[in-house]
């Protein structure tokens, strides 16, 4: 009976354990399938959030317009000098709060036509972090467009 319990001990001694090469494999793949979903809808994420800080800035910077407006009847695309916003360091557009956007401010244009500053002014928020696509540069004009 002793020499069965040290049969058994010794067997279980000399038994390995661990993972093999294809069990890590598939387990690495898993993580790979998982990430390639997760990935996409993550950055999609981050691009609505960032769209966030750049319309909330849009719709400030358009409140100050009409303030503006109402007090000397024009708009301005001096956003710097007449509206009190700091420079983003080109001297033309300021920063969104988070820095995701510059904003800038320009005559509107209608059918072609470029109108005067006192009956439109359109606001752009060119993104600052990188991208392919263009609907990430947003803009908002005087006429709530």
């Amino acid at each position: 009976m002793i020499s069965l319990r040290a049969d058994r001990i010794s067997y279980l001694a000399k038994k390995q354990f661990g993972v093999t090469l294809v069990e890590l494999l598939i387990v690495v793949s898993i993580i790979a399938i998982i990430a390639s979903i997760a990935y996409p809808t993550y950055r999609d994420q981050m691009i609505k959030t960032r769209k966030t800080d750049g319309n909330a800035m849009l719709y400030t910077i358009m409140q100050e317009q009409r303030k503006y407006f109402s007090n000397q009847n024009t708009y301005t695309t001096n956003l710097i000098g007449e509206l009190g916003y700091a420079d983003s360091g080109d001297g033309t557009s300021v920063e969104s709060d988070e820095g995701y956007y510059l904003i800038s401010a320009s005559v509107c244009t209608e059918n072609g036509d470029t109108l005067t500053i006192n009956r439109c002014v359109q606001l752009t928020a060119t993104p600052t972090f990188p991208t392919t696509d263009t609907e990430d540069t947003l803009t908002y004009n005087s006429k709530n467009q």
